[in-house]
């Protein structure tokens, strides 16, 4: 492999791995200060970096890469949250926000599986790294991607995902400014430095440099089956839920996978509109950075802001499930008749 290669490979694997950890940890408060910390970067960036991997590779090597069929991609990503946190089953804190379905915390599913991750640790991340790829390369090539077109509802959703983050981040590092802004800052200096690089030595990075050969996705396979194994009975194993629950969250899997199987290729978009162009993630990145530091000062005003969002996120999370399900249905029927 030429070193230009190498060194585009490297850079679109690093770019989207810390994306990912931006959009979900970094956002969620959940790993502050996380380049100081040898848990975040030994076991939580290879696992964001791992799933994502692993997914973009089965979407596109099995052709299902629409938007719909993205998200559920992200749905699967997010079920991790049954083996190794044991959240999906138990709660944040061992007791589910609104009581749970023959053992599966129903409100965990909804903000974390249908919304959180799907959106934040996989969406976001490909969107970001879809939008750096064109400014690098140039966008008439990406003017018939979907991905970015650029809409005025998805600026509005672009929006709420930044309002997500600047309230979520302050209210999960306990209202601290330094703490809150320092860990945006490690991130957003990894982003932009890498970008930065590709700029400098003229790289141009690609969604092609994250596919992976049979050699890659079978350690990639074997990675995972390990991490899974270690976690269930590692961490929380009194959490471990009994059998029938363990049916119904395969029984989850299943339904998912079939969504996916229903949701034909999509044709190739014939767009010539605008689409998102790196202004415009900066403008989203100016936002949560502004409004991570205002939370952090009127500490009781982000905690309704922090308890609506959530109640917002599990709306939008049932209204995407929703959609999405809607929009495959209709393509099925559409292609039977």
């Amino acid at each position: 492999m030429p070193l230009e290669s190498k060194s585009s490979r490297t850079i679109s694997i690093l770019l989207i791995g810390n994306l990912s950890m931006f959009f979900a940890e970094v956002f969620s408060g959940a790993s502050l200060l996380w380049l100081l910390s040898p848990w975040a970067i030994l076991v939580t960036f290879p696992l964001y970096l791992s799933h994502l991997l692993l997914f973009v590779n089965l979407a596109y090597r099995t052709g299902r890469n629409s938007i719909r069929s993205l998200y559920l991609w992200g749905v699967i990503f997010g079920f991790y949250e049954f083996w190794i946190t044991k959240v999906l089953w138990s709660g944040f804190n061992g007791e589910p926000m609104f009581g749970s379905f023959y053992g599966i915390a129903v409100g965990e599913l909804f903000l974390l599986a249908f919304f959180w991750h799907p959106v934040m640790s996989f969406l976001a991340p490909i969107v970001a790294f879809r939008i750096f790829e064109c400014s690098l390369d140039g966008e008439e090539s990406c003017r018939e991607d979907e991905l970015i077109v650029k809409t005025r509802w998805r600026i509005v959703f672009l929006v709420y995902i930044a309002l997500n983050g600047g309230v979520i981040l302050a209210f999960n590092s306990g209202f601290n400014i330094f703490i809150s802004t320092i860990t945006s800052a490690i991130s957003l200096a990894i982003i932009y430095g890498l970008v930065r690089i590709c700029r400098r030595r003229n790289i141009k990075i690609s969604m092609r440099d994250l596919y992976l050969g049979r050699k890659g996705m079978l350690l990639l396979v074997v990675y995972l089956a390990f991490l899974y194994l270690v976690a269930f009975y590692g961490i929380y194993p009194e959490r471990i839920p009994p059998v029938h629950t363990i049916i119904l969250t395969f029984l989850l899997y299943l339904a998912i996978l079939l969504l996916i199987y229903l949701d034909k290729k999509p044709p190739r978009a014939s767009n010539h509109g605008e689409i998102l162009h790196v202004d415009d993630f900066n403008r989203v990145i100016k936002i949560f950075v502004v409004l991570q530091i205002v939370m952090c000062l009127i500490p009781p005003v982000c905690f309704v802001m922090m308890v609506t969002i959530i109640l917002m996120d599990i709306i939008l999370a049932i209204t995407l499930l929703s959609k999405t399900i809607y929009d495959i249905l209709v393509s099925l029927r559409e292609v039977m008749e």
